[in-house]
C-alpha cells in the first residue's frame, strides 16, 4: 500500500492492567473446556518463551473492544449491529380474539413454512386426564393425536371465555379433533390441566402472508426452547417424533409437546388467525399455545439515525470505518463472490501477560443473553399511561411516535471486586443449565500487546492513541460547561472479556511506546523518523479538531461510562429496589434485583398499574432505582 503524504505508520507499545479479573470464554476452541467442566482461560506458547503456556487475550477480542470505543469517541457507525432484530414479547395473559383457531400443518416447504394447513371450526378444553383415558396413556397424549368429543359436550367457561368438556362427558380416540400440548408455563399448581383440542373442517388455507411468517420468526426465537437449542455443541434433533418433550407437574406426565422451533412439521398443531371467504383462507398470524408470543414492531434500524447504519459503500465510511475497516454484510445470500469490504489500516497483536499473575475458577450465576426488548433499558423513555399489553415492549403505546434507541450500551467499571454483590455470595456455586464455572485471571495481571499503524492521518491517529489510553476529553456539552477534559483526578478504561454485568473485566491501559514514521523517514536516510511526542501532541489535537460538534456533545456521558468506580461497587447487578447489605451474602440476598423487571416494564394489572420505569441517564450522580409504587386504576 502507497504510503500518502502527511500520513504516518509505525508500532504502539500497549500495557494493560486488569482492575479487576478477567473472565474470557469460548475465545479458543482448544482446550475451551476442562475435563472437570471448567471453561478454561485461554493459554499459548509464545515463540522463544518456555514453560507452560500463558494466559493471553486474542488481538482480535482486544480489536473488537477498542473499535466500539472508537465507535463512540469518533462518531462512528453502530458496525455490529442487527438492523433487522425485532424482539419477541410474552402475550398478556387472555384468550385468543375472535379469528383464533388451532390448525393442522399437512405440509411445508424447504424452509418449514406451512403450504397447507386444515383447520379446526370448534376448540374444545379437555382435562389432561380424560384424554390420557381415551388415547391409552399420558404418553400417548401428544400433539397431533385425535380423539372424538361427544356432540355439544362442553359448556362456555364464563371467566376465561372458552369451551370447556363438560364434567364426566366421553372422550374416545377416534379422527375428528386433533390436540394441542403445550407447556404448562406459570399456570398454578391448584388449577387442574387442560389442553386445547379442535374440530377438523374441510377448511384450508393454502397461503401464509410474509408478514405472518417473519413475524413468527422473530417471535420464535425469543422462547426457550431456541435458547436452548442455540447452546454450543447442541445438536438439534429433526423429525416430528424427535422434536418432542415431556410435560409434567411434579412426577406426573401429562403429554408430550412440540419445542419450538423456526421451521413448522407435517403433523404440528398450532393456533391460526385466518382471513378470507370460502374454504380456501389466507393465515394471518401464528401462536405455539393460547398465550405465547408477539413479534416487536419497528425493527432496530428504524429506531437509530440513518447516519449510524453500518457503513457498506467504501466510498463513504465513518471515521472508525475508516481506520478499523469495514465488511460488507448486507448481501450474504447473493451467488456472485463480490464484496464491497475496506481493509482496516490496523493490527493488533495477542497480549502477553507480563510479571505475576494467579488464576482462580470462579462460579458464575446463571447468565443469559442480553434482552435487547426490554424497552427500559433500550429505548428513550415516553411517559404514556400504561395499557394491557407493557410499555416496556416494542411496539407498545409508547411507540407514538416511535422510541428510538437510547445510545449505545455500556456496563459499569469496578475496580473493587470484594464489593460486588456476585462474589461474596458464599453458598455457591450456583445451579442451573446457564450456571457456569470458568477461570478467571486475577486483578492486578499486566499484560502487553502491540498495535501496528499504516497510512494513518494526524486526525485518524490521535483518535487511536484516544481508545489506547482512555481518558476525559474536550467537551462541549451544557452538563460540564466545557471542562469535561479538565477533570484528572478520576480513573478510565474499558472492559475486556465476558460476566461484564457482574463486574467482571474492568482494565487499564496506558501507552508504553510510539514508534512513527512518514514516508520520507521510511524510505530516505537523510530523514529522520519525527519525534514521538510531538507527534503525539500534534494527533490529538487534529483528532479533536475534526470531531463533530454533535459527538463532542457527547463526551461527558462517554467519560460517565468510562470512569471506574463511579458507582458503588454493590450497584453492579440487577437494579434494586432495596440496598443489598455488606459483607457475605447468600444466593436470597441477589434475588430482590429480579422484581424489577415484573415492576418497571409499564403494566396495567387487574387493580394498579406499574409505571414504566427507565434506567437514570448515565450522567446522573445517583444511578440506584427507586421503583415507582404501583397506583390503583381509580387514581389513574
Amino acid at each position: 500500500m502507497k504510503l500518502g503524504s502527511g500520513r504516518y505508520l509505525g508500532e504502539i507499545e500497549v500495557e494493560l492492567t486488569a482492575q479487576s479479573p478477567l473472565l474470557l470464554r469460548g475465545a479458543v476452541r482448544e482446550r475451551a473446556v476442562r475435563d472437570d467442566g471448567v471453561h478454561a482461560f485461554p493459554t499459548r506458547a509464545f515463540p522463544g518463551a518456555t514453560g507452560e503456556p500463558e494466559p493471553y487475550l486474542p488481538g482480535s477480542a482486544l480489536a473488537g473492544v477498542l473499535r466500539s470505543l472508537h465507535e463512540v469517541i469518533a462518531g462512528g457507525c453502530l458496525r455490529v449491529f442487527h438492523g433487522d432484530f425485532r424482539p419477541g414479547h410474552r402475550d398478556v395473559a387472555k384468550v385468543r380474539g375472535t379469528g383464533w383457531t388451532l390448525g393442522l400443518v399437512e405440509a411445508v416447504d424447504a424452509g418449514g413454512r406451512p403450504v397447507r394447513l386444515r383447520l379446526c371450526d370448534e376448540v374444545v378444553w379437555v382435562p389432561a386426564h380424560d384424554l390420557a383415558r381415551a388415547l391409552g396413556g399420558p404418553d400417548k397424549v401428544v400433539t397431533g393425536a385425535r380423539v372424538d368429543l361427544p356432540g355439544n359436550g362442553w359448556v362456555k367457561h364464563g371467566h376465561k371465555n372458552r369451551n370447556e368438556l363438560i364434567s364426566g362427558a366421553e372422550v374416545t380416540a377416534g379422527t375428528g379433533w386433533t390436540v394441542l400440548v403445550t407447556d404448562l408455563g406459570t399456570r398454578q399448581r391448584s388449577k387442574g390441566v387442560f389442553f386445547a383440542v379442535g374440530r377438523l373442517s374441510e377448511t384450508v388455507a393454502e397461503e401464509v402472508a410474509d408478514k405472518a411468517w417473519e413475524d413468527y420468526q422473530w417471535a420464535v426465537d425469543g422462547t426457550n426452547d431456541m435458547r436452548l437449542a442455540r447452546r454450543p455443541n447442541t445438536v438439534v434433533p429433526t423429525g416430528l417424533a424427535t422434536l418432542e418433550e415431556e410435560v409434567r407437574r411434579g412426577p406426573e406426565l401429562l403429554g408430550k409437546r412440540h419445542l419450538a422451533r423456526r421451521a413448522l412439521l407435517p403433523g404440528q398443531v398450532l393456533w391460526v388467525l385466518s382471513r378470507g371467504q370460502g374454504r380456501n383462507k389466507l393465515i394471518d398470524d401464528f401462536a405455539l399455545s393460547a398465550i405465547w408470543r408477539h413479534a416487536g414492531k419497528h425493527a432496530a434500524k428504524e429506531r437509530v439515525p440513518t447516519v449510524l447504519l453500518p457503513c457498506s459503500d467504501p466510498d463513504d465510511l465513518c471515521p472508525t470505518c475508516r481506520i478499523f475497516g469495514s465488511a460488507d454484510t448486507e448481501r450474504e445470500d447473493r451467488p456472485e463472490a463480490r464484496q464491497r469490504s475496506y481493509r482496516g489500516h490496523v493490527r493488533f497483536s495477542d497480549a502477553r501477560v507480563a510479571g505475576p499473575y494467579s488464576v482462580k475458577v470462579e462460579h458464575l450465576a446463571p447468565l443469559g443473553q442480553p434482552r435487547p426488548g426490554a424497552g427500559q433499558f433500550y429505548l428513550e423513555p415516553n411517559d404514556v399511561n400504561p395499557g394491557e399489553r407493557p410499555l416496556r415492549d416494542w411496539g407498545s403505546n409508547a411507540d407514538k411516535p416511535v422510541r428510538m434507541l437510547r445510545g449505545r450500551k455500556h456496563y459499569w467499571l469496578t475496580a473493587q471486586a470484594d464489593k460486588r454483590p456476585l462474589l461474596r455470595v458464599k453458598d455457591r456455586p450456583f445451579t442451573g443449565e446457564m450456571a457456569k464455572s470458568a477461570e478467571t485471571v486475577e486483578a492486578g495481571a499486566r499484560f502487553v500487546f502491540t498495535v501496528r499503524f499504516e497510512n494513518l492521518t494526524a486526525a485518524q491517529l490521535g483518535g487511536l492513541l484516544a481508545v489506547l489510553e482512555p481518558g476525559p476529553l474536550p467537551c462541549a456539552c451544557a452538563i460540564c460547561g466545557g471542562k469535561g477534559g479538565k477533570r484528572k483526578s478520576e480513573r478510565y478504561g474499558f472492559a475486556v472479556g465476558g460476566g461484564r454485568p457482574f463486574g467482571f473485566g474492568t482494565c487499564t491501559s496506558s501507552i508504553r511506546a510510539l514508534r512513527v514514521d512518514t514516508a520520507e523517514s521510511r524510505y530516505l536516510a537523510e530523514f529522520d523518523p519525527p519525534d514521538p511526542a510531538e507527534v503525539t501532541a500534534a494527533a490529538r489535537t487534529a483528532f479533536e479538531e475534526d470531531v463533530d460538534p454533535g459527538v463532542r456533545a457527547t463526551r461527558c456521558a462517554v467519560a460517565a461510562a468510562l470512569q471506574i468506580d463511579r458507582v458503588s461497587p454493590v450497584r453492579v447487578w440487577y437494579p434494586t429496589e432495596e440496598e443489598i447489605p455488606s459483607g457475605e451474602l447468600t444466593k436470597d440476598h441477589l434475588a430482590v434485583g429480579f422484581t424489577f423487571w415484573k415492576d418497571s416494564q409499564g403494566v396495567l394489572y387487574k387493580e394498579e398499574k406499574a409505571p414504566l420505569t427507565p434506567l437514570p441517564e448515565v450522567t446522573r450522580a445517583k444511578q440506584s432505582i427507586t421503583l415507582k409504587p404501583r397506583v390503583p386504576r381509580s387514581a389513574r
